[in-house]
């Protein structure tokens, strides 16, 4: 059900079964035959021959090798990596813990004794954002600054958080609702106000500027099935069940596009490295399209941009990620 990849060598798996709950962590491990390949008589230690070398005698094998399993007593609700790979968390419906990865351990370090769900950690690895909730219907996303243990920033009273985004390093936060009325919900984090009281944005329209809402989508028709948020074109695209795909414009929640398709999108994710949008379907294949989409104008409905497609499998895309290099 997870799947997460950090820059170092090291994939994060939850495997959860119908009889039992296991977490695995492998590391991984590359072999090449390039010393075999040195002995060869035809293999010259010269620059100008070092260029000539072919890719079909050459090769790189990558496998994984079983660090750490664990047997759960219970399905994570939520699960994160840092993205340096030096630590995880996981979050149930009672409790969460942060873990440490050491040379030949795991180590607990942090323990939350509430309701945890929608866990992420920034791109440095120095914070981790995760809803919480004392009371029914009653929920916080706490941010933890992981080299003091304490909280940075505390935003109360929000519906039930299902996804959590950094935005822009640690100045903007996004988050997913499991609500009808707000769907998704956006704030600018600023030092002189740690603690930001939600209930000023129960209303539709904007808020107030103390609050520092960057983004609000509220009275969503069709379930939100995955979002991703670019800052600096301060642009959210959003899927649903409906197979139609929303592009909204920052706090403007009066101003988006729409788009159908054929497939439902089952999960989306930007890279702005290339320029590209990656959409994973219900049936197993991958869309790229180029991002920012292109063809946004005055007409609320548009067409499907282009895009090239590639075949996975048969089975609907559950997970898409990339790592931070």
């Amino acid at each position: 059900q997870y799947l997460i990849v950090s820059n170092s060598p090291r994939i994060l798996i939850a495997n959860n079964g119908f009889d039992n709950q296991d977490l695995f962590l492998y590391t991984q491990k590359v072999t090449s035959n390039l010393d075999s390949f040195k002995k060869e008589k035809n293999y010259e230690t010269t620059q100008q021959n070092a260029l000539q070398i072919k890719h079909d005698y050459y090769q790189e094998n990558c496998s994984f090798e079983e660090f750490y399993h664990k047997k759960l007593d219970e399905k994570p609700l939520s699960i994160c990596f840092s993205p340096q790979g030096k630590s995880f968390f996981v979050a149930y419906k009672d409790c969460g813990y942060l873990y440490i990865i050491l040379e030949h351990e795991i180590k607990e370090v942090f323990k939350i004794t509430m309701y945890c769900r929608g866990c992420t950690f920034d791109e440095t690895g120095t914070y981790l954002a995760f809803g919480t909730s004392e009371f029914d219907n009653e929920y916080n996303i706490n941010i933890l600054n992981l080299s003091t243990y304490e909280y940075e920033y505390i935003i109360t009273r929000v519906p039930q958080p299902s996804k959590i985004v950094f935005c822009d390093g640690v100045r903007n936060l996004i988050a997913q609702f499991n609500d009808n009325s707000t769907n998704l919900l956006g704030w600018a984090l600023e030092s002189n106000n740690r603690l930001i009281d939600n209930m000023a944005n129960t209303q539709r329209g904007y808020s107030e500027k103390t609050n520092k809402i960057i983004l609000k989508v509220s009275d969503f028709t069709g379930n939100i099935v995955d979002f991703g948020y670019d800052y600096s074109l301060d642009m959210c695209i959003i899927s649903s069940h409906d197979k139609r795909i929303r592009i909204y414009c920052g706090a403007k929640e009066d101003k988006h596009w729409e788009f159908s398709s054929d497939l439902e999108y089952s999960r989306l994710l930007i890279i702005k490295k290339y320029d590209s949008i990656i959409f994973g379907t219900s049936e197993g294949s991958l869309r790229c399209c180029i991002w920012p989409i292109q063809n946004l104008g005055k007409n609320l409905l548009i067409d499907h941009p282009e895009f090239i497609e590639t075949k996975l499998h048969n089975q609907r895309i559950t997970s898409l990620a990339v790592s931070k290099n």
